[in-house]
């Protein structure tokens, strides 16, 4: 950002990796009118720039990439029960709510043959143990450790969640997670609040539900009817 003055807009490609409001982009309009090129990662942001007026052959939609050599499929193991794997766990108490930690502790309660595996990163670690703890969850597993090979925990489950509550201005539409999981081979459960729901839609990898214990049931239990199905895909 500071270096972003010096140098020549009309020279300069922006990668657009996050999304913000509409309002802290409009207050950027002037530079980004003059800079050359746009990339930016989901519809929703490049829907953004289009309302703001800013020209279609400015912006570049690239979807986040995946490293197909480091992901590839290995079937879950025999005789363990159906584990969905949550990769993209907050780091502050705060963001529990919209990342859908509340959403997902419902649900555990109402499916306890389920098995839900968290990969934490230590920030507000203790607080879902608190929480976990004090509502006597058992089928929620929390992994709070730096992940070296995320091959070897999509080998573990069954499919991975995104189960997002709602569009946040600092919420990935299309998490990292989510492409990893279908480059290892396994569905993905996506909250409709993402933008990766309308992909696995589309290519049937997948299943997309509202963010509600309801919904997410329903959709949970779909995919395990018909798991070979989605899975092949």
């Amino acid at each position: 950002l500071p270096l972003l003055s010096t140098l020549s807009p009309q020279k300069t490609i922006l990668t657009a990796a996050a999304s913000c409001n509409q309002q802290k982009i409009k207050s950027r309009l002037n530079y980004l009118n003059k800079i050359h090129q746009i990339i930016v990662e989901t519809k929703h942001q490049q829907q953004q720039l289009l309302t703001l007026g800013i020209p279609e052959t400015k912006i570049k939609l690239i979807y986040p990439p995946v490293n197909l050599a480091t992901f590839t499929y290995l079937p879950p193991p025999k005789n363990k029960p159906f584990t969905i794997l949550y990769a993209s766990c907050p780091t502050r108490y705060a963001d529990f709510e919209k990342r859908g930690l509340y959403l997902l502790i419902e649900t555990a309660k109402q499916l306890p043959s389920i098995q839900f595996i968290l990969l934490w990163r230590h920030g507000a670690y203790q607080d879902i143990l608190a929480i976990l703890n004090k509502q006597n969850i058992q089928n929620i597993k929390i992994i709070n450790e730096i992940i070296i090979d995320m091959n070897q925990y999509y080998a573990q489950t069954h499919c991975t969640i995104i189960p997002y509550t709602t569009q946040d201005d600092f919420l990935k539409m299309i998490p990292n997670s989510a492409i990893e999981s279908l480059a290892a081979g396994k569905p993905v459960l996506a909250s409709t609040k993402t933008e990766i729901a309308e992909i696995i839609t589309t290519e049937q990898s997948g299943i997309p539900f509202e963010p509600t214990s309801t919904s997410l049931i329903d959709a949970i239990t779909q995919l395990q009817k018909q798991y070979k199905n989605y899975q092949k895909k």
